[in-house]
């Protein structure tokens, strides 16, 4: 048989027997494949989302906002600008300044809505919008006073349909407008999916147009120097510039993540190949007695690598794409980003993380192939380890040395940034450096310590005391998966309780709020009394007035005495609202008003002085009778009341009741809700919502925030998991001989176990520990100086609890991973372990 054949033959036979070993090296390239797919494609999603038709984005290649003052005078700038040949063309739409929500008989919907007034038929400008074909265009609301045009987009999530009436209500309820859809924004429009294009005559019935934007197509350059002295100008090309600028921090901690991929990966094949090549000493004596070179043996060692590494490769590439089409379902779930972010297989994605992680795991494989390759035949055969020379520990340091910059070659490519990459690198190598030094002197001291037992346990702590500076890398991979799992629990935990702390929850119970405009009778308040279920409700009345606050000169230094500002004042008993509002000060009068305690804290205001408040046109003088406070933080912004006064029912009924807004908020239990709703249905003029709904409004953003930062954690989190079970299962398949020789001197498997546990127990314990003292460290570091070094305001908490129980899990795993790892190890009988002794 000739060399080649016997080549083929021997990789396909060593191949079938490689088993467990086999598969960690898969496991290894397919996490590296993984994360680089799936991170590196969402990372060039979010950027492709960014440049992909920018200006369907900013409406134009140039947007202009101006405010109603200012309107007559950007108008002929524009038309002179025209004529000079600088502007091609230019539109603009009205814009006021109240949000709206879509009403339905479920309540009010998450998402806020602008009303955007449609005035002349240059809108939309060529290149930034199609409408769909079924329904009229934009210059059908000239003439269509109750038309409205939707994005196809929040048709298709409300079910709504060309022809179907809208209601649309202001968030502070004073307004309503129903409107028939007449028209769809294509699906291929990438702006915002928000606004509601209606009639600008429409538009005015129900508010004062506040400000207008224009949209101009021309030279970007020049328009921008001609107006942005007073204007606000948004170009294209600012566009881009500001959106890159924004997303850059996450992209390049995406791509940067994906090299804890590539390094947990090479971990694991750098441990794999150690394993294979010390199992087979023999077998190279034997191929180099026959004939076979160092280049032979490492070509071939090679090539089983490389097949091994293949598959995990395919696998983690689909894998990868997968978790991304999960990521980029969570951020498009709440509509996160602006632009749109395509699912599509990222073939250049697929390309990096099979390069990348093919080259990781074939360049470490190398190193570790080339060392033994070199070893002696006599050694070889003895299984004996061979001591090299000053010349070969050089050859071998700069094999190390070209791997390194190789390795930072490409954590540069992925991170795309010479300072993540390289950092990244010498993060990786100062970590493993320091740490082994660290654990050396932990065992050092710790084994010093005299175990007198008689049995298996004074056995493994003296055979601990001989060898452990070999378990130093195990406990430095084990010690790096608990450390990320710890970490990433903090982290989340840390989110977890910045979300409890934000979260705004109403009442335990169902909190339905009904809403009536100007109500005409008591057909509300007379069809709850008759109702058995409900537990509590309070009726409350707003009318909306302009406050005349007085400037306290040392607090707000500012030429002008008096700042109006439009607010509600609430007709209502605070006795009865006890668990809603705390008085801090003074008390609710028949007369005068209770006031929110910034009015006291940011004007200087005290009890009894008088505040001016205007209403239907006539100054209405009320004295500040008490100061008020939420008594849990949030709770006005939710019931939509934000810092509004309170006066008695009698001081409403005397001075508010022209134009004003009933509102009941009900308490009962939630299986209560659906007849409760039901009973009240068929009364006119009632808007119901639900505090719930409203918590999921307000909490949306922090509970996206959670899932992706636990997904993409559990990245880390199975990185972590995978160096504890390669470290694991490598070890005890390498201590297979010393089981062998423990069994010739008397001890039974059972007994072997329990030491081998033990070993693992103590190695366990100590790196859990470690780990668990170090993120506590981490989470004071980042919090005394995050702010400054990272700018990162956020507070991370240490989970003590979390950290313990996922210590004793992991402990846990391990001890049944260990047990069933060396019981299959210790099968095998000590003669034929032993049989070249």
């Amino acid at each position: 048989m000739s060399k080649t054949n016997f080549f083929i033959e021997k990789t396909k036979s060593s191949l079938k027997h490689l088993g467990i070993v086999a598969v960690i090296i898969s496991l290894s390239v397919m996490f590296s494949s993984l994360c680089i797919m799936s991170l590196v494609s969402l990372s060039d999603s979010i950027m492709e989302g960014i440049l992909e038709e920018p200006k369907s984005k900013v409406g134009g290649e140039v947007q202009v906002y101006t405010d109603i003052s200012m309107v007559s005078e950007l108008e002929e700038k524009l038309i002179r600008m025209k004529d000079e040949g600088i502007i091609d063309e230019y539109t603009s739409l009205a814009k006021i300044s109240e949000q709206y929500v879509l009403y339905s008989e479920r309540g009010y919907e998450k998402e806020y809505l602008s009303i955007v007034g449609y005035r002349d038929k240059g809108y939309p400008l060529e290149g930034v919008m199609e409408l769909d074909p079924q329904g009229e265009d934009m210059q059908a609301l000239l003439e269509n006073k109750d038309g409205a045009i939707i994005s196809h987009k929040l048709a298709d999530k409300e079910g709504i349909k060309i022809g179907d009436t809208i209601i649309l209500v202001s968030t502070d309820l004073y307004k309503k407008l129903e409107l028939e859809v007449i028209g769809l924004i294509s699906e291929d429009y990438k702006g915002s999916t928000s606004s509601v294009y209606v009639n600008t005559e429409k538009l005015k019935e129900v508010s004062d147009i506040g400000s207008y934007t224009f949209y101009i197509d021309g030279n970007q350059e020049k328009i921008k120097k001609e107006l942005a002295d007073n204007w606000e100008v948004l170009t294209v090309d600012d566009y881009i510039e500001d959106e890159k600028e924004r997303y850059e921090t996450y992209i390049t901690f995406m791509r940067s993540l994906s090299i804890l991929g590539l390094f947990i990966g090479s971990f694991g094949i750098a441990n794999s190949i150690k394993v294979i090549i010390t199992r087979r000493k023999k077998e190279i004596g034997i191929l180099k007695t026959i004939g076979f070179n160092e280049k032979d043996i490492t070509k071939m060692f090679l090539l089983e690598v490389l097949i091994i590494s293949l598959i995990g490769s395919i696998l983690g590439i689909l894998l990868g794409h997968l978790f991304f089409n999960y990521l980029v379902d969570i951020l498009s779930a709440e509509d996160v980003f602006a632009m749109s972010i395509g699912n599509n297989f990222n073939t250049s994605a697929a390309i990096i993380s099979f390069a990348a992680s093919m080259v990781s795991s074939m360049l470490f494989a190398y190193i570790s192939i080339k060392q033994i390759s070199e070893i002696k035949p006599t050694y070889a055969m003895k299984d004996l380890d061979y001591i090299k020379t000053g010349y070969e520990k050089g050859k071998n340091f700069s094999r190390f040395l070209l791997i390194g910059i190789i390795f930072c070659g490409i954590s540069i490519f992925l991170a795309q940034s010479v300072l993540y990459g390289i950092g990244a690198v010498i993060l990786s190598v100062i970590v493993i450096l320091i740490f082994s030094l660290i654990f050396r002197l932990i065992f050092s001291l710790l084994l010093k310590i005299k175990v007198k037992t008689h049995d298996e346990i004074e056995f493994a702590w003296g055979n601990l005391k001989l060898n452990y500076k070999k378990i130093i890398i195990p406990m430095i991979a084990i010690f790096i998966g608990m450390l990320a799992i710890n970490l990433i629990n903090t982290l989340i935990y840390s989110t977890r309780k910045e979300y409890d702390s934000r979260y705004q929850d109403v009442q335990a119970d169902i909190n339905v709020v009904t809403d009536r405009v100007s109500p005409k009778d008591n057909i509300l308040i007379e069809r709850i009394e008759q109702m058995d279920n409900i537990q509590k409700y309070f009726p409350i009345y707003k009318a909306k007035v302009s406050i005349n606050m007085e400037v306290q000169e040392e607090m707000i230094p500012s030429e002008e005495p008096v700042i109006p500002f439009q607010d509600s004042i609430i007709g209502a008993d605070m006795s009865k609202l006890t668990e809603f509002y705390t008085i801090t000060q003074g008390e609710q009068l028949s007369y005068g008003m209770v006031a929110p305690l910034w009015f006291k804290d940011s004007y200087k205001y005290k009890l009894d002085d008088v505040i001016e408040v205007e209403y239907e046109g006539e100054i209405i003088k009320l004295p500040i009778t008490g100061f008020y406070t939420d008594v849990k933080e949030g709770y006005s912004s939710i019931m939509g009341l934000q810092s509004n006064s309170f006066v008695s029912l009698e001081e409403f009924n005397r001075y508010f009741r022209k134009n004003f807004i009933e509102e009941v908020w009900f308490i009962m239990d939630e299986e209560e809700v659906g007849s409760f709703l039901e009973d009240i249905s068929d009364i006119p003029d009632v808007f119901i919502t639900s505090s719930l709904q409203y918590e999921d409004l307000m909490n949306s953003a922090n509970k996206l925030l959670i899932n992706f930062s636990t997904s993409v954690a559990s990245l880390a989190l199975l990185a972590g998991v995978i160096l504890i079970v390669t470290t694991t299962v490598l070890d005890t398949l390498l201590r297979k001989r010393d089981f062998a020789i423990y069994k010739v001197v008397g001890f039974k498997q059972k007994e072997i176990t329990k030491m081998v546990l033990f070993e693992y127990g103590i190695m366990t314990v100590i790196t859990s520990i470690f780990s668990s003292i170090l993120v506590y460290f981490i989470t004071i570091f980042m919090n005394k100086y995050g702010p400054d070094l990272f700018d990162i305001n956020d507070t991370i908490y240490f989970d003590l609890k979390g950290s313990i129980y996922w210590n004793f899990g992991l402990l846990f795993c391990i001890f049944l991973l260990v047990y069933f790892v060396s019981r299959n190890s210790l099968k095998t009988k000590p003669s034929e372990v032993l049989r070249y002794e």
